[in-house]
Parts: C-alpha cells; sequence; structure tokens
C-alpha cells in the first residue's frame, strides 16, 4: 500500500504542485530525505526502549508525526501558476 501512495505522489502530486521542470531534482532531494530518515527513525526506538523498557510510549510518541501530516496535506494549498 505504501508503494502504491508513494508512486501517486511522486507521478501526480509533486509535478501538480510544483510543475514538471525540475521534477527529477525535487524527487532526488525526497530520495534522499527518506534515506536519511530510513537510517536515522530507528534510532529513537533504541533509545526509548533503554529508556523507558519498552516501545509503547515510543510508538505513541510517533503516531504524531502521521497526524501532522494528515493536517498539513489537508490544509496545503495548490501554489497558483505564475505565467510570464
Amino acid at each position: 500500500m505504501a508503494g502504491g501512495l508513494e508512486r501517486i505522489a511522486i507521478g501526480v502530486i509533486w509535478p501538480n504542485y510544483f510543475g514538471r521542470k525540475y521534477i527529477g531534482s525535487i524527487n532526488g532531494v525526497g530520495a534522499t530525505i527518506m534515506v536519511i530518515g530510513s537510517s536515522l527513525g530507528p534510532l529513537p526506538f533504541g533509545i526509548g526502549f533503554d529508556l523507558f523498557g519498552g516501545y509503547t510510549i515510543v510508538i505513541l510518541l510517533a503516531l504524531i508525526f502521521p497526524i501532522l501530516g494528515v493536517i498539513c496535506s489537508l490544509l496545503a494549498k495548490k501554489p497558483v501558476k505564475v505565467t510570464i
């Protein structure tokens, strides 16, 4: 499911928001951020396990990020294209 949503974001949403001229650069930045996030993601879970003796608190705290993402996506407005 996540792969399908990613393909929609890359193939439809990003060009609609940012245009097609620099889509390769935008995809590169997005891929870099995903790699960094994937590599640093386990760190808070490991620290949380050491501090709290389990993952429950860290998982509950991590739920803030998808909630923030949904709120931001609902509040985002489509940019207006300026023609010169």
